[in-house]
């Protein structure tokens, strides 16, 4: 199955990482957008199985985040992505540092076996 991933972000963040995960067979990006009020009208007549949400965009809706993940009968995977920290938490409290697409798309549920040789690809040409 895979996996229907709604961004919620500004600016370059979303852009990229619309642009990132759109290439990627594996993952459907359903829509990228810029704040809570916009996800809620995706998340009303599109099923969603994650969200990846910029971290530091958070400030102004994660209390109404938090409250729809607590009441919402979906079970929708969060995955908080902060590329200045190089951090990503993903809700239910598991943490990874060292954001890669490799590890982007393991919180998504893809073993991505071409990524597996692309890393060890690149490790032999930096040697």
């Amino acid at each position: 199955m895979i996996p229907r991933v709604l961004i919620i972000g500004r600016g370059l963040f979303r852009d990229g990482l619309n642009r990132l995960l759109s290439d990627h067979e594996s993952v459907e990006v359903v829509a990228a957008v810029s704040d809570w009020r916009e996800a809620r009208r995706i998340l009303e007549h599109e099923p969603v199985d994650t969200l990846i949400v910029e971290q530091q965009s958070t400030d102004d809706y994660e209390d109404e985040l938090l409250r729809f993940l607590a009441t919402d009968m979906r079970r929708i995977k969060v995955i908080y992505l902060s590329l200045a920290k190089s951090q990503m938490i993903v809700h239910q409290r598991r943490q990874m540092s060292d954001v890669t697409v490799e590890n982007l798309l393991t919180a998504l549920g893809i073993h991505d076996q071409r990524l597996k040789i692309n890393a060890s690809d690149n490790a032999h040409h930096t040697s």
